[in-house]
């Protein structure tokens, strides 16, 4: 007969080689889900540049099975170590385990805070960028600066009020016909002169005021803050012009700026970054802002807020009697629409909803080197596209 302490090490024994087993499938099943589907939908689409996806199969497939490996090869130290442990040996290791973590943790953390990487800097350093109470940043005020960009150098500039200009001096035209041009840094015109971008090929081809908005790395929210803004300024407002790139579904959930949110009766509001104690460590930005992956709640979350404030845009443009316009870049040969990797979130955000957008083929060719922004060719296509689906005239 078993004595009580070889009876409960036996136990122990059993239930740490049924958790191991049951880790071990856990790994290898999650390493099997993790097909090109669900990469994009978590992974790529929300947080990162296209065309990467399957270097990020290979990589979370390869850590999965991985740890699946590590699980099997510890299992007989997991079993021997677990058939010895007692609850009081349990209580002493678990207060030294408890302070290497913390321990750990607040090295991490002043490591971040002493050599901070880019994006825990804020995204005002993000090229030309200054900070802004309502927009979260906006391009340096009444600046000039020439930056190289994939081998090119592009001089930048932007007026007092933060708005890319071909001179720094320059003002939009209040009683002029315009088309008001928001979005992200492929709007912006990154890595181009301010001749080569689209809106100002557009004002040269249609004889228009066109005024350029962006914002690098702006998700959907701050384009539209910015937008709304400046609509009432222009007397003669002919069309407003929206870039959307399915980053910035991503960029939406991120609290470390200003940012909508939609509030329980449907409504939008602007809300301040978040300022807790938990929200000013590195750690928690890191992983709550930064970590690219993001969950069905936060899908189904980012996926609401943008819709509205896609709908909010284009409602606003019609009240003004000028025409709303959203312009989605596809990298990689043009497919139908349900062919398209990013269907159901073309699907949701403007097929449901009947807003009118268009599909821009970008061929490798007409992107800038070793990036993912359009280049002159890539930005002369846009234009082509855009000046297409607007009705002529002024």
């Amino acid at each position: 007969m078993l004595a009580p302490s070889d009876s409960a090490s036996r136990t122990r024994r059993v239930v740490v080689e049924l958790l191991v087993v049951a880790l071990v499938i856990v790994l290898l099943v999650a390493a099997y889900r993790i097909d090109r589907q669900w990469i994009n939908r978590h992974v790529i689409l929300l947080n990162g540049p296209p065309g990467s996806n399957e270097a990020w199969k290979a990589g979370v497939r390869g850590l999965f099975i991985l740890a699946a490996l590590v699980v099997l090869r510890l299992r007989s130290t997991l079993i021997a170590s677990a058939s010895k442990i007692t609850l009081a040996g349990l209580a002493r290791t678990a207060v030294p385990v408890l302070l290497a973590v913390v321990a750990s943790v607040a090295t991490v953390e002043a490591l971040l805070r002493w050599m901070p990487p880019r994006v825990l800097r804020g995204r005002t350093v993000y090229p030309y960028g200054a900070p802004h109470p309502r927009y979260g940043w906006t391009g340096k005020p009444s600046s000039t600066t020439t930056a190289g960009v994939s081998g090119r150098d592009v001089v930048v500039a932007f007026n007092r009020e933060g708005i890319r200009v071909r001179k720094q001096d320059d003002e939009p035209d209040p009683a002029r016909p315009t088309i008001l041009f928001t979005g992200e840094s492929i709007a912006l015109g990154y890595g181009l002169d301010y001749a080569e971008t689209y809106p100002a090929l557009i004002a040269e081809r249609r004889g228009v005021q066109c005024v350029n908005l962006s914002g690098a790395a702006y998700g959907t929210d701050q384009a539209y803050l910015r937008l709304s803004d400046a609509m009432p300024r222009f007397e003669r407002l002919v069309a407003t012009v929206t870039m959307f790139i399915p980053l910035q579904l991503g960029r939406n959930l991120h609290d470390d700026r200003p940012r909508l949110v939609l509030r329980p009766t449907g409504e939008l509001e602007l809300v301040p970054a978040a300022s807790d104690f938990l929200s000013r460590l590195f750690i928690r930005r890191l992983l709550s802002n930064e970590l690219p992956y993001v969950g069905d709640r936060a899908i189904d979350r980012t996926l609401t807020l943008t819709s509205a404030i896609l709908r909010e845009t284009s409602m606003r443009a019609r009240a003004r009697g000028a025409i709303p316009l959203f312009v989605v870049p596809i990298h990689g040969a043009m497919r139908p629409l349900g062919e398209q990797e990013r269907a159901w979130i073309l699907r949701a955000l403007f097929v449901n909803q009947e807003l009118p957008f268009i599909l821009v083929d970008l061929p490798p060719d007409q992107l800038l080197n070793g990036d993912f922004h359009p280049g002159p060719r890539g930005a002369e296509t846009i234009a082509t596209a855009i000046l297409a689906a607007l009705p002529p005239g002024n």
